[in-house]
């Protein structure tokens, strides 16, 4: 009785393993179709007349002779075969893996085409894109709390651009890159 329990317990188990990952939708049971090259055998006969002379007079006679011939042809059949389900790949270790278009940068392929972001990085669309808590002026956010100026602008705080004019504007301000404004009554 206990080794019927345990072949039970077993053939549950093997199962569940083979069902798992079925169930997470990663492999799929899909027909294909499969080339082969049939052998077998095949009675072949023939009938023939045999003309011939014997003693000065001619005669005919029917002859039946048979042979067995070697036969292959190639033929299909349609197996079921686990392969990767829509949207997952095999990798080098033969696992099903989910694929995103364009990768996830910054982030893991959680599900096909749905990315996961690391951490400090936001899902936009299907991107991950680096997050700064304060808004960067005059610059854009390129990592976790890191502005980048754009052209033509330097950094005066960790989020704020000014920019920067080669010629030092006199008696007036820099307002955008090699362009000044004029105090009040200068020009």
């Amino acid at each position: 009785k206990e080794l019927t329990i345990a072949m039970k317990l077993y053939t549950l188990i093997s199962a569940l393993l083979l069902l798992i990952p079925m169930v997470l939708g990663r492999i799929c049971l899909k027909d294909v179709s499969v080339q082969y090259l049939k052998r077998g055998t095949t009675r072949v006969s023939r009938t023939a007349k045999c003309y011939y002379t014997c003693i000065f007079a001619s005669h005919t006679r029917i002859v039946d002779s048979s042979y067995t011939a070697q036969t292959c042809e190639l033929a299909s059949k349609t197996e079921l075969r686990s392969e990767c389900c829509d949207g997952y790949a095999k990798n080098s270790r033969g696992e099903c893996l989910p694929v995103c278009e364009g990768g996830c940068i910054n982030g893991t392929c959680n599900a096909p085409n749905q990315c996961g972001c690391a951490e400090g990085y936001q899902l936009r669309g299907n991107r991950c894109l680096p997050v700064c808590d304060v808004e960067c002026v005059l610059g854009v956010c390129t990592s976790p709390g890191q502005c980048t100026c754009l052209p033509g602008y330097t950094k005066q705080t960790d989020t704020e651009c000014t920019p920067v004019c080669e010629t030092p504007c006199e008696n007036g301000r820099c307002i955008a890159p090699n362009t000044c404004e004029c105090d009040h009554g200068f020009e």
